[in-house]
């Protein structure tokens, strides 16, 4: 599968598979248009922090990931307080979250990941 195939840098196109298929690896998006494999750490007060061979551990600031995948289920804290699990793709306006019954959120429903 060519994700698997790619190297552990930035990618202009790394080939992503669509948000229901599977994630090999986390993945985001940032405001270069440039996408980093690598693993998610947790996102709180907007910032979300991300290990990649690029650049080692970052925090990003949410504004600036573009998209954003994960391979493993997360928690995700809600605006209502609710906490809902499973795999996540945010893109500019929504956030899926991929479980038995996917859910739809935006990105300000989102407190911390």
């Amino acid at each position: 599968m060519l994700i698997a195939s790619l190297p552990a840098r930035a990618q202009t196109d790394p080939r992503l598979p669509s948000e229901t298929s599977e994630v090999l690896a986390d993945w985001i998006q940032i405001s270069s248009q440039e996408w980093l494999k690598g693993k998610f750490h947790g996102m709180y007060d907007r910032e979300l922090e991300f290990d990649s061979s690029e650049f080692d551990v970052k925090t990003w600031d949410w504004d600036d990931i573009i998209q954003f995948r994960t391979r493993d289920a997360v928690e995700i804290g809600l605006i209502t307080g609710e906490i809902v699990v499973g795999r996540i793709s945010v893109n500019r306006n929504d956030v899926i979250v991929i479980m038995e019954k996917p859910l739809k959120l935006t990105r300000g429903d989102i407190v911390t990941i």
